[in-house]
């Protein structure tokens, strides 16, 4: 909750906390090794090199944050979005097998992970000139409603043929937790889609949400819930 906090100080309390958590696993780890990812991690080598516990710091500490809030957010704004669609929600029903192409799309309109990136050189890029230091904003979310590439781009179709996305990066830097989160996704989805009947927001209820570097829901009211 203090990652996605509104209170900035709650935020940087909330990121040391962390910070010192995942160092005390590293200094653990290096004394008695196990069978897991924070030891193979610290038994890294970089340009021949031991990693060191700054840069296995950084590579946990972006393991732990990038697998805290981002599927977290993504499960609620697709049980968001199928609240508000009732038929959408007895078509799965009657039809599970086409959740997994369901979730594909409900990530593509609801990406919830914005990146930053530092400009590493000076650069010309499309009439923008780019400089060291100079931080960058790459919006997954905004990309992905992009009507050049989807047709009704703001809109949900589970009927899409090709769901190119980018709600999980590309190149490089794509997503290494993709698979374990689209097999989360799917799950919920199935699971809810089969224990609930028909759900949608209360509509006495305000539904809030947050900018930042995970989009959020912060309140969805409360649910309510019928057998169809």
């Amino acid at each position: 909750a203090g990652i996605s906090s509104t209170d900035m100080q709650e935020r940087i309390d909330a990121g040391r906390d962390a910070r010192r958590l995942v160092g005390q696993c590293i200094r653990e780890r290096r004394a008695k090794p196990k069978d897991d990812l924070i030891t193979y991690i610290t038994q890294l080598e970089v340009n021949g090199k031991p990693v060191d516990d700054e840069l296995a710091l950084s590579y946990c500490i972006l393991l732990f944050f990038a697998g805290l809030d981002t599927v977290a957010n993504a499960m609620a704004f697709c049980l968001r979005y199928l609240a508000m669609d009732q038929q959408l929600q007895q078509r799965l029903r009657d039809q599970p097998e086409k959740i997994p192409h369901a979730m594909e799309e409900l990530l593509r309109r609801h990406a919830v992970a914005p990146v930053m990136r530092t400009i590493m050189k000076d650069e010309t890029w499309r009439g923008f000139n780019l400089r060291a230091g100079d931080m960058a904003l790459l919006n997954y979310p905004a990309a992905n409603i992009d009507e050049r590439v989807f047709q009704h781009g703001d809109m949900v179709d589970i009927d899409r043929e090709r769901i190119n996305h980018i709600a999980f990066g590309a190149g490089v830097h794509r997503c290494a937790g993709r698979h374990l989160a689209r097999i989360e996704i799917v799950v919920l989805l199935e699971e809810v889609l089969k224990r609930m009947g028909t759900f949608r927001l209360d509509p006495e209820r305000e539904v809030t949400m947050r900018g930042g570097s995970v989009l959020s829901i912060g309140s969805i009211g409360r649910a309510t819930s019928k057998r169809a």
